[in-house]
């Protein structure tokens, strides 16, 4: 996984435009260590300068070192960080009505950038870390009834939030065929014979209530326990759902734009594991789509299924669907399912 908070050196720097004209206070910047591109002022870094770089979809502290952030020149109205029960704090994706060349595309700036001298001037002789920084991780709420008891998620099984492709370019080596397959806007849910489980613990099917045992009504179970019946029925007890809880009365990211806000709560299934000794292994795609289609249950929408040449392709195919498409993102996997990532839509990022 993505390091929240790393050391950085700048890769390049390049003019961007406001219409024919070049912009005077801003410029691009590329760095070495991810493929993500922010705007910055102008010569405020050179190229090979070594600063701190703070992942997107990550939240910030009110603290001194980020108040231009939450609220420039004192006024949180004006921040475009994404808010947080109703405060500036996630990073997402800005867009600038600027392009790399004259009347381009707009550009969109990801993650934050900060020179290496201020991050130490306020934090000293600290090492530099989301901890020190005061750092989190951004995770949509998962709404719970609390009428059900909850356990540690299973130690064996892997967690399913994607890496950004931007992370892990180095592990892509084209030409290489790829699955592409939709990114929903839900909250993850993973069904077993034995649990259902959030992204972060299991619950409990049956709850006590006087002397009898009845069914929790959480969200996860009410939807969930269908799915727990057909693999009991079809006694697959080594094998794990991976699915997307989402709809109407779902929590999710609360964006405006998700196209999963029309429908009624429903689960789609991104993937199927195999489970050894406790732990999870991936299905190759074929046989999760197999799978899948024996047991009846309903899959996310495949986007694509082709070879690309080199990585401007791949963006490519994924911004033009973006453009008649408003979702989240694209995941992209290998046919054996040992490489995935997620590619971002940044103009629905940019309204969460």
């Amino acid at each position: 996984m993505a390091t929240p908070v790393q050391k950085v050196t700048i890769k390049a720097k390049f003019p961007l435009y406001k219409k024919e004209e070049l912009a005077e206070r801003v410029e691009l910047i590329t760095l070495e260590e991810t493929g993500f591109e922010l705007v910055a002022q102008k010569d405020l870094y050179a190229v090979g300068d070594t600063a701190i770089y703070i992942q997107p979809d990550y939240c910030l502290p009110d603290t001194p070192l980020f108040q231009d952030f939450i609220a420039p020149a004192g006024d949180p109205k004006k921040s475009y960080l994404g808010k947080i029960e109703d405060q500036p704090r996630r990073i997402r994706a800005i867009k600038f009505p600027l392009s790399k060349e004259p009347n381009g595309d707009k550009v969109y700036s990801n993650g934050i950038l900060l020179p290496l001298s201020v991050v130490t001037s306020h934090i000293g002789e600290q090492p530099i870390s989301a901890e020190s920084l005061g750092i989190t991780k951004y995770e949509a709420p998962i709404k719970l009834m609390g009428d059900t008891q909850l356990s540690p998620f299973p130690s064996g099984w892997y967690q399913t939030d994607e890496e950004n492709i931007n992370n892990v370019w180095n592990e892509v080596a084209f030409p290489i065929y790829l699955i592409g397959t939709q990114k929903i806007d839900g909250t993850s849910i993973s069904i077993s014979t034995e649990y259902i489980a959030t992204r972060k613990n299991v619950m409990e099917r049956f709850v006590k209530k006087g002397d009898t045992e009845v069914e929790s009504t959480e969200t996860y179970i009410k939807y969930g326990s269908q799915y727990q019946d057909i693999l009991r029925a079809a006694q697959e007890t080594e094998i794990v759902l991976r699915g997307e809880l989402n709809g109407q009365g779902v929590g999710s990211s609360g964006n405006k734009l998700n196209p999963a806000l029309k429908e009624a709560a429903n689960i789609r299934f991104f993937g199927i594991d195999r489970l050894r000794g406790g732990i999870t292994y991936k299905l190759p795609h074929a046989e999760f789509v197999a799978k899948a289609q024996a047991l009846g249950i309903q899959t996310v929408p495949i986007i694509f299924e082709k070879e690309f040449s080199n990585r401007g392709e791949l963006l490519a195919t994924c911004e033009a669907y973006f453009a008649q498409h408003v979702i989240e993102g694209i995941v992209v996997k290998t046919p054996d399912s040992k490489f995935s990532a997620k590619i971002m839509n940044n103009y629905y990022d940019s309204k969460k």
